[in-house]
Parts: C-alpha cells; structure tokens; sequence
C-alpha cells in the first residue's frame, strides 16, 4: 500500500476524561492572525493551538 497520498501527520493533545464541552471564546484580531500563521507552519488546527496556550497558562497558574 503507498503512503504518498497519506495526510501527513498532526500532533493531537491527550484525550481527557469525562468528555468535553464546547466553548467560545473571543480574541483580537492581530491574536487571531498570530495564531493561524503559527497553525499553517505547523500544519496544526487553530483550536489545537488554542487548547494548548489554555493548559500552558493553566500549568503556570497551578505551579505558581
């Protein structure tokens, strides 16, 4: 079986327990515009990119 038409690889944060919620949030527009350049260079989704800045602050807050 060839692999040349296979999606490439996305990095995918770890499944959490009890489900999920969904949510809105809102950010400015140059924050926006950050975060999906950073998406489309790292071929990751723009939520995937939010998820993980929520858990780094969330870890930081926790550890301070």
């Amino acid at each position: 079986m060839s692999t040349s038409k296979s999606p490439k690889f996305r990095h995918r944060l770890k499944k959490l327990d009890g489900g999920r919620a969904k949510i809105n949030i809102q950010l400015p527009q140059e924050e926006v515009t950050e975060i999906d350049r950073y998406a489309e260079q790292r071929g990751v989704s723009r939520s995937s990119i939010i998820a993980q800045r929520y858990f780094l602050g969330k870890e930081a807050e926790l550890s301070s």
